[in-house]
């Protein structure tokens, strides 16, 4: 009668209603350890060398240590109970259960991404080919370790033999314990923390072709990205070098999205108009390389030179105006920097945002004075109809013509001083609250 008075009293009641929270909260995160079939497998797992490399060591150890003489004497002549007792089994055998049902799904999830590689437009041939190799070689290999351990699972819960359970925990603990079911800790530097401002340094732009080919990995006697002047010139009016099918063509950073395509429509496929919508409506970000792709840029509104030129290349593309990256180095008016990369008001500052972003700069100085700032950047050509009407009218593409959405200046105002626009007298604030209050 006591017992049945406490549970039902009000302290009970909290204490009942906690353990249900606590229950109910590692429901919910359980749920999100194991919301894939790929993190159901690697927890599981992690539960299950936990118990065979942790847990079991330490309370057979335990049992060892209440031992009387006469059982260890019993132990060291063979003629010793199992290192596992029968909760030990039924426990270990009800993780192997959980983890076989993960591994069934986790695996067949995993041969379903295989059909996905052949299947993609995105990658070229030989790019589709290594990924379905790795993919296979990478299930044949999942497979393999799993087959290794849950045959000594199988043989560790059927065994009865004290020794044979002993050698078996020591090979699985072994078999598991250089496998990675979670994200480890990563180390952290006091002197380099994971917060603050990023540092500014970087290299000075390069000044040669064969320089920037060196820098971007590319081979001079392929044409993957054209290297050209941020100038009209000569070469470039020249009907010479016809664009080609890698120039339609979508590629990881410029995929050809609904979204693109919708837009591109909307925009009559017309070079110029197109040209100006991204111009005017993607805001520049100092930083350097492909970070977003053309989607992600077309989503944000915003992108650095590489993911607006992304953007605008996939529309081109999805006009069917062909289209392709052309980097450089520029030198830019200071002034122009300044006003590009944010409004800044000094020289310094610009390069200092263009550093933080990885951009290699550096100032070009006139008579003590920073005139203008030289750095790497990137921007598109396209194949566009250019006589007579300068893409206006696009018929028949016949010239490379340089498009740079970009680099662009912004019209900048100094925000409202509230304390010269919103006048407020404290003074007569307080006094009407003096007289209307009621006390």
């Amino acid at each position: 009668m006591f017992t049945f008075v406490f549970y039902f009293s009000p302290t009970g009641s909290a204490l009942a209603n906690e353990m249900n929270k606590d229950d109910a909260k590692a429901r919910q995160i359980e749920q999100l350890l194991e919301n894939t079939p790929e993190k159901k497998l690697a927890h599981r797992l992690q539960k299950l060398q936990q118990k065979l490399a942790k847990d079991l060591p330490a309370s057979r150890s335990q049992r060892k240590q209440a031992q009387s003489w006469f059982e260890r004497m019993l132990e060291k002549l063979g003629m010793g109970g199992s290192p596992l007792t029968d909760d030990d089994l039924a426990e270990v055998s009800a993780l192997v259960s959980q983890v076989r049902e993960a591994y069934a799904e986790a695996v067949v999830n995993l041969e379903q991404e295989g059909p996905a590689f052949s299947q993609s437009t995105v990658l070229p041939e030989p790019a589709k080919a290594l990924a379905k190799e790795r993919h296979a070689n990478a299930v044949k290999l999942v497979k393999e370790k799993f087959a290794n351990i849950d045959s000594k699972l199988n043989r560790l819960t059927s065994s009865q033999e004290a020794e044979e359970q002993g050698q078996l925990l020591t090979e699985l603990a072994e078999a598991m314990k250089d496998e990675q079911f979670k994200r480890t800790h990563t180390a952290v530097d006091p002197k380099h923390l994971p917060w603050g401002s990023p540092s500014e340094d970087v290299r000075e732009p390069k000044m040669s072709k064969g320089e920037i080919q060196l820098v971007l990995g590319i081979n001079p006697f392929e044409q993957y990205t054209q290297l050209a002047s941020s100038t009209l010139t000569a070469e470039m009016l020249n009907p010479l070098g016809q664009p080609s099918e890698a120039d339609l063509a979508e590629t990881i950073d410029a995929v050809q999205t609904d979204e693109i395509k919708a837009l591109a429509e909307s925009l009559n496929n017309n070079p110029v108009e197109i040209y100006t919508w991204v111009h005017n409506n993607i805001r520049f970000i100092p930083s350097y390389g492909s970070i977003q792709g053309a989607q992600y840029t077309l989503e944000t509104g915003k992108g650095n030179a590489v993911d607006t030129a992304s953007l605008l290349i996939a529309l081109l593309r999805a006009a069917g105006i062909p289209a392709r990256y052309a980097y450089g180095t520029v030198a830019v008016p200071a002034d122009k920097v300044m006003n590009w990369v944010g409004g800044v008001t000094v020289p310094a500052a610009a390069q200092s945002l263009l550093g933080q972003g990885g951009i290699p700069n550096t100032a070009l100085i006139s008579g003590g004075t920073v005139k203008s700032i030289r750095l790497e950047h990137v921007w598109v050509e396209a194949w566009v109809d250019f006589e007579p009407s300068r893409g206006v009218k696009n018929r028949e593409g016949d010239r490379w013509i340089p498009m740079d959405a970009s680099f662009k200046q912004y019209e900048l105002s100094e925000g409202m001083k509230l304390a010269d626009n919103v006048p407020f007298d404290a003074e007569a604030l307080a006094s009407q609250i003096e007289q209307s209050a009621t006390i």
